[in-house]
């Protein structure tokens, strides 16, 4: 304490930037630390968990620097009013802070007020106490003004003695007030000419301040107006000659025309006022116009020429539902160099692009949505820089731009257009990586040269597809619910594609004959019943499925970056590709392929994890080598595949950890699938087949490692033999089900005592055989915690 008594600087902890989560501060910290700082000339406690805060100001008579921001402060203590050499006081975000102490008036050194609260309580400030405070710079926000009780109290604030603050913040809580009270309050609050922002938000009054049109205010750059439901007039803002900035939004009774004349504004955004009108059709005085955002405001435009805004960098329209049509430009001396971003929605009555040409070196970004009623686009776009186009959801439009010239376009979607029928015939796209056209019913072609599609779903008229496809930046490649289409694109040379999908394509025959796609991960074909081969030369596929035609794949496959392969519902599919070189393979399915007789014979897959084959009915062969080329495979999962018989010479694979397999008829454990030499398998499931098999398991036949065995469906299993088993020193969970016949447990050997759960359906003798304490078998299971035999608990 005798140390801290000389600091001048009190700050808050350091923590991230953008966190959101307050500091707690202790009781000694506010009620005897700070009181005794008499030196302290800095104190910030933002970002601190305060509510309410101690009278302790009296002893600190130094203090230059008090910050509260970002706490929930109620109310300043009054002996803030006695910090009489305080030069700033920071308030941002203090929005539980409901009134300024008394006196407020006194604090004539200070420079920097971020908030003034109004308030109507007892003993709180007016707003009459700024009158004083002349020295005040920067910004300063001004909350709650519909608590000024006397409209003089506006007048003596003396704003317009403010020659050193930049910027005002005047804001209501709109609730429902005087309105005539609250636009002389406004009129009185007018502000020193060297204002350079005014901000007017939750007013309630019926016109703006006279102020607002006054050519002295030559220096504002930025008028923000927002929530002012009742406002109806203003005055001449084109008397703002250095305005650069104006954002009108949610005033839906403000009626009247923009000025004619905006000589400096670089932004115009109006939101929400729907009686708001631009001056004329063809804007010539908004020519430094850079940013130009019109949303929900009908009423503001019929016609847009965009030549006269020359420099705009950012044109939105939105909810506009008198606009009919956008003029753009014939001649290369209209182009509008500078514009980087272009988007319209929502704007029904919107019927054309005219002019044919589009010009603009530095679109990067063209989006047109929900215009029903448009029926023509740009003829041609020269857009060297645009990297996204998006037209979704206008029915009405039956084509495309002619023309595209896009180099470094990157993404080109098109949705929900059903009267569209042809896409651009010319499409410069060597960077395309992502192209999705769906639900677009009359699409009958897509572009002739065309760098690729992405995306091609539910247009049930498209047939062709260009017999080139040179895409060498395309990474993703999808075609969906296209009835119609019967080909693919003969030659596909898609060096970085990583994804293929077609699916849902009933009349498609075929697939690419040749593609080039060394990267590719993910090859996907479904549902496309009259499909009859796949690539001779493809990078292999991820997932095949609901092609009831498919006879046959590739012979060779080498993929170096498949990671999965699967392959169902290929009813008529009959053999796999002989070779399989994969070296990052890592999940192999096949499933509901009834012809299939035979998996591929070679097959180089050293990471590949999991094996699933199932409901394979003509199944007889899985690949040979096992045991050395799937030196990774931990989950092997066979199921309902009748006709296999065994595992090829070698055995399994050593390192598997789980063994399935189920309703396979015709196998039966043998000795050498090498199941004792499996050390890290755990888990073995057996259901069915074991047809021939009276007693289990083998002495040696099961590895120590095993924690849990369940086997169902042995339909002439007799003798459970425990000197297979009692060497399982970990085995947990043993279950026995379906096997009718099982009567006896072998006589020599024991179950393990690891065992701690054991369940077994079998012959009705083998309950009364286990009976506690009286069963013949009772000494062998009397160790097991849980036991429960044809169904009873023991």
């Amino acid at each position: 304490m005798n140390e801290a008594k000389f600091l001048r600087t009190f700050l808050p902890l350091s923590r991230s930037s953008n966190s959101s989560d307050s500091i707690n501060i202790s009781p000694f910290m506010v009620h005897t630390l700070l009181p005794s700082l008499s030196r302290l000339r800095a104190l910030s406690l933002s970002g601190y968990k305060i509510t309410k805060f101690p009278d302790i100001f009296g002893n600190l008579k130094h203090l230059r620097y008090l910050d509260f921001s970002r706490t929930d402060i109620e109310a300043l203590p009054k002996s803030t009013c006695f910090l009489y050499n305080l030069q700033t006081l920071m308030l941002s975000d203090c929005t539980k802070l409901m009134k300024m102490p008394p006196k407020f008036g006194r604090l004539n050194n200070l420079q920097i007020l971020t908030t003034f609260v109004v308030s109507n309580s007892t003993g709180a400030s007016s707003i009459s106490e700024l009158g004083g405070l002349l020295q005040l710079r920067g910004k300063l926000s001004f909350s709650e003004l519909q608590n000024v009780q006397d409209i003089k109290d506006a007048e003596k604030a003396k704003l317009k003695d403010m020659e050193y603050v930049k910027e005002f913040a005047f804001c209501w809580n709109n609730n429902d007030h005087d309105q005539q009270k609250e636009t002389v309050v406004l009129e009185k609050l007018r502000p020193h000419t060297n204002i350079e922002k005014i901000s007017i938000e939750g007013y309630n009054g019926t016109r703006l301040p006279d102020w607002l049109g006054d050519s002295a205010f030559d220096n504002m750059v930025i008028l923000r107006i927002s929530d002012c439901k009742n406002c109806s007039s203003f005055p001449p803002l084109g008397q703002l000659s250095s305005l650069q900035e104006l954002r009108i939004k949610k005033c839906p009774k403000l009626d009247g025309k923009l000025p004619d004349h905006f000589p400096s504004l670089e932004l115009l955004y109006i939101d929400q006022c729907c009686k708001l009108d631009f001056p004329s059709e063809d804007v010539e005085g908004y020519r430094n116009l850079q940013d130009l955002q019109i949303k929900n405001s009908c009423h503001l435009f019929t016609k847009i020429t965009l030549s006269f805004f020359n420099k705009l960098k950012h044109f939105e329209i939105q909810d506009c539902r008198k606009l009919n049509c956008i003029e753009v430009f014939n001649d290369l001396h209209q182009e509008l160099k500078l514009i980087q971003r272009f988007k319209i929605s929502n704007c029904n009555d919107l019927k054309a692009f005219s002019g044919g040409r589009m010009h603009s070196p530095n679109l990067t970004s063209f989006s047109v949505s929900n215009c029903n009623s448009l029926q023509s686009m740009p003829e041609h776009m020269h857009t060297p820089n645009l990297t996204s186009f998006s037209v979704s959801n206008c029915n009405s439009l039956p084509s495309m731009p002619e023309h595209m010239h896009t180099p470094k376009l990157t993404s080109f979607l098109v949705s929900n257009c059903d009267s569209l029928r042809s896409m651009p015939e010319h499409m410069h796209t060597p960077k395309l990586t992502s192209f999705s056209v769906s639900n677009c019913k009359s699409l009958q072609s897509m572009p002739k040269h065309m760098h690729t599609p992405k995306l091609t779903s539910n247009c049930n008229s498209l047939q062709p597809m260009p017999k080139h496809m040179n895409t060498p930046k395309l990474t993703s490649f999808s075609v969906l619910n296209c009835n119609s289409l019967q080909s693919m694109p003969e030659h596909m040379h898609a060096p970085n594609l990583t994804s293929f999908s077609v699916s849902n394509c009933n009349s498609l025959w075929s697939l690419p004959k040749h593609m080039y796609t060394p990267k590719l991960t993910s090859f996907s074909v479904s549902n496309c019943n009259n499909l009859q081969s796949l690539p001779k030369h493809i990078h292999t596929p991820k997932l095949t499925s609901n092609c009831n035609d498919l006879q046959s794949m590739s012979e060779h496959m080498h993929t170096p970056n498949l990671t999965l392969f699967s392959v169902s519902n290929c009813y008529s599919l009959q053999s796999m590709p002989e070779h399989m070189l994969v070296p990052n393979l890592t999940s192999f399915s096949v499933s509901n392929c009834n012809s299939l007789h035979s998996m591929p014979k070679h097959m180089h897959a050293p990471n590949l994890i999991s094996l699933s084959v199932s409901k394979c009915n003509s199944l007889r062969q899985m690949p040979e080598q096992m045991h050395t080329q799937f030196t990774s495979l931990g989950k092997l999962e066979i199921s309902c595949c009748p006709e296999l018989e065994s595992f090829p010479n070698g055995g399994l694979p050593p390192n598997l950890k789980i063994l399935l397999i189920e309703k396979c008829d015709r196998l039966t454990v043998r000795n050498d699938w090498g199941l004792n030499n499996m050390t890290f398998l755990t888990c073995l499931m057996i259901k069915g087949g074991c047809s021939n098999l009276k007693s289990f398991p083998d002495e040696g036949l099961l590895p120590a490692s095993l924690e849990y065995i369940q086997i169902s469906e042995f339909p002439v299993l007799k003798t459970l033999d425990l000197k297979g088993l009692q060497d399982l020193a970990l085995l947990n969970d043993l279950q026995i089900n379906s096997c009718g016949l099982l009567q006896c447990f072998s006589v020599d050997g024991t179950l393990p005592s690891s065992l701690s759960s054991l369940s077994i359906t079998g012959h009705p003798c083998l309950k009364q055989m286990c009976q506690m304490g009286v069963g013949y078998y009772w000494p062998k299971i009397r160790h097991i915690q849980s036991r429960e035999i044809n169904g009873d608990i023991i």
